[in-house]
This record gives C-alpha cells, structure tokens and sequence, in this order.
C-alpha cells in the first residue's frame, strides 16, 4: 500500500477496513471524484461506485436500519448515493 495514492488508500480503508456508515459516502465520493480526474483511473470509477454503494449498504443493514433512517447516513453532498436510493424507493412504488 505504500506506492498508493493517499486517496486511493483512503478509499480502501473506507470499503474494507473502516466500518463508518455516516463518514462513508463522503470518503468513498471524495476517492471515486480524484478516480474519475486521472486518466488511468477513469474506467474504474464506476465501478468503484457500485461498490461503495454496495458497502454502504452491507454497513447500514448490518446496522439494522430501515427506511428513512438510511437516508440519515447517506450525505447530501454526494449525489450518486441519493440517486440510488431514489432508484430503490420508485421500484419498490412500482413492484
């Protein structure tokens, strides 16, 4: 981990060390940002995306919250959070 770029670390310690559901999404949305701007990161961004939204969500059950309260540890700052959790609250209205 040592010729790792301080965000990319950062991001890491986010997904698989740290378990912090209120500081996660901004952590995770700083790391996947500077991603998105180097060139040789950009085709990982999306994907690093995913799998933070999926830890996000492992570390919010785990927690035993449901509902609203999830919304709590979702930040506003980070858009790609929310956009999916408005995606999982109109398919449950649809399905």
């Amino acid at each position: 981990m040592q010729h790792v770029s301080p965000e990319l670390r950062s991001l890491h310690n986010a997904l698989e060390v740290d378990y912090d559901p209120l500081n996660l999404s901004t952590n995770a949305h700083r790391s996947i940002e500077f991603a998105r701007q180097q060139e040789e990161l950009q085709k990982y961004a999306d994907l690093l995306q995913q799998i933070a939204i999926v830890r996000l969500v492992k570390q919010v059950t785990y927690s035993s919250l449901v509902g609203p309260q999830v919304s709590y540890y979702i930040s506003d700052s980070n858009y790609f959070f929310h956009r999916w959790l408005k995606s999982i609250r109109q398919s449950s209205w649809e399905g």
